[in-house]
């Protein structure tokens, strides 16, 4: 019986070291931003200035921390980030990074750097119409070789948040970057 059991504890720990092996995750993880409601494309410039902008916590929706609800407007989050090269350690041909944003209440852009690297959901101006996605998980991926993103300098990840009515912005889980590397 005590050699059953051994043969089992030492499969588990050998499935569990495959797995690691397959898949290896690094997370930076960040829940405070700028943030300035109305709407301008001139702030996914990762380049100007937002001295001036306020501080909010990316977990929580904007009116629940004392900014003016604004319903059928747009607010931006800016998040400066230096992103660690060690974020790949280990890498092969394979490597993406992953921006896990918060949920948005209702739809929104992410960008990189100024570039464009996901939305969910559609904004009142996009020729198919408004749609709402505002329960979605956000994960959006980037080439970790030719996506853009500056290796041990500052980034900036601009957050474009439309609301249509009732809690705006984004709210539940921090700003996750992680690093994935599969190995073959």
């Amino acid at each position: 019986m005590k050699k059953l059991l051994f043969i089992a504890l030492l499969a588990v720990i050998g499935l569990q070291a495959n797995a690691q092996e397959a898949k290896s995750f690094k997370e930076l993880s960040i829940s405070k931003a700028l943030f300035r409601q109305g709407d301008d494309a001139s702030w996914a410039n990762p380049d100007m200035d937002d001295s001036s902008w306020s501080n909010i916590d990316v977990t929580k929706y904007w009116n629940e921390q004392g900014f003016p609800l604004n319903n059928n407007a747009c607010a931006w989050y800016r998040i400066h980030v230096n992103i660690p090269k060690s974020l790949l350690d280990g890498a092969d041909q394979q490597n993406v990074v992953i921006f896990n944003i918060p949920k948005a209440d209702d739809a929104d852009e992410c960008y990189l750097n100024g570039k464009l690297i996901g939305a969910t959901g559609r904004m009142p101006s996009n020729e198919s119409g408004y749609f709402s996605a505002h329960q979605n998980e956000r994960n959006y991926t980037v080439d970790a070789k030719k996506g853009g993103i500056r290796w041990g300098e500052d980034n900036v990840v601009a957050i474009r948040v439309y609301n249509r009515g009732g809690s705006g912005g984004l709210h539940s889980n921090p700003l996750n970057i992680f690093g994935r590397v599969d190995k073959k």
